[in-house]
């Protein structure tokens, strides 16, 4: 828009006021001061510029272009970040559901494995495979919440704000809007 301004013509009204006094001495009061002033108009028309600001006005033309590309990808990009993150969360989710299934499964085994082992039914090596089962178990639990927290982390750092209220509830429509 401004480049295409570059075609109109241009008025410019200029002044100037200004006293001076010449001497050797600092005497102000005894000074002879000459008061100068002008008053000048001029107006630019502009004619030809060998197709300068023509090409300025399609550079900034096509500048503008590239930042609606560049919004629309970037918006593009979020949007699947989101997308992303939520499905991480959503399969963590599951993830730790059935980590927790598992573990309350390997906990009874170790329960087992221990009082077999104590009535004499059983070798140490079972209690230890039962002992490194739970372990494990309890393990995949671990990474499951820690999978969950790093996408909600992700996605919070997308969104720029925290989406799950103080009690647990996910507040998605306050935060941002989407499609």
């Amino acid at each position: 828009m401004v480049q295409q301004y570059a075609y109109l013509p241009t008025l410019s009204l200029s002044f100037n006021y200004s006293i001076n006094a010449m001497t050797n001495d600092f005497k102000f009061s005894e000074y002879k001061w000459s008061p100068y002033s002008f008053v000048g108009l001029s107006l630019s028309i502009p004619i030809f510029s060998g197709g300068q600001r023509l090409n300025a006005v399609r550079q900034a033309q096509v500048q503008a272009r590239e930042l609606d590309v560049q919004r629309t990808n970037t918006e593009r990009q979020l949007k699947i970040a989101i997308r992303q993150y939520l499905n991480q969360m959503e399969t963590a989710m599951k993830s730790l559901s059935s980590a927790r299934s598992a573990a309350e499964t390997a906990q009874k085994a170790y329960d087992i494995a221990s009082k077999s082992y104590d009535v004499g039914r059983s070798t140490l090596t079972d209690l230890n495979d039962a002992q490194y089962a739970l372990i494990q178990s309890q393990l995949g639990v671990c990474q499951a919440i820690y999978s969950f927290v790093t996408a909600k982390a992700n996605l919070e750092g997308t969104l720029g704000a925290d989406f799950i209220d103080a009690d647990g509830n996910v507040q998605l429509n306050k935060t941002y809007t989407h499609e």
